[in-house]
């Protein structure tokens, strides 16, 4: 509950402060191992996409502008704990935005391997402005 409202009152203030509303848009995601894209995609992309609209809003409040694309690629343990995050390609120069989007990503939990194999996930998201 407390998430939901925080990335609500975020939405707001970029709203305000930038006359922009944002959206991020999940691509095809690719998935290798244990885990299938099916398991990836019911645990991540409805749950965590608060999270990570929180830490592109966090970005639009600095000041800074734009769309593009990263493409996030995670490690899962065959437990469904993320064991490592890299960025594959990255938009916008600013640490802080992809340390963001860490801090989160490395509490996520997915569900855990049939086959006990550990599953790499190349996660790609496009973030788009709609200023008035």
């Amino acid at each position: 509950m407390f998430t939901i409202l925080k990335a609500i009152l975020s939405w707001i203030a970029v709203l305000f402060a930038t006359g922009c509303k944002n959206t991020i848009y999940h691509k095809q995601v690719i998935v290798e191992g244990g885990l299938t894209k099916k398991e990836i995609s019911d645990s991540s992309q409805e749950r965590h996409y608060n999270q990570v609209r929180h830490c592109y809003e966090k970005y639009l409040l600095k000041g800074c502008r734009g769309e593009g694309e990263e493409i996030l690629q995670l490690e899962i343990d065959p437990d469904g704990v993320v064991t490592r995050t890299s960025f594959l390609k990255k938009a916008y120069g600013d640490d802080d935005f992809r340390s963001c989007l860490k801090s989160y990503i490395m509490k996520w939990k997915f569900p855990t391997s049939k086959d006990l194999k550990p599953t790499k996930v190349s996660w790609p998201l496009k973030f788009m402005e709609f200023c008035r």
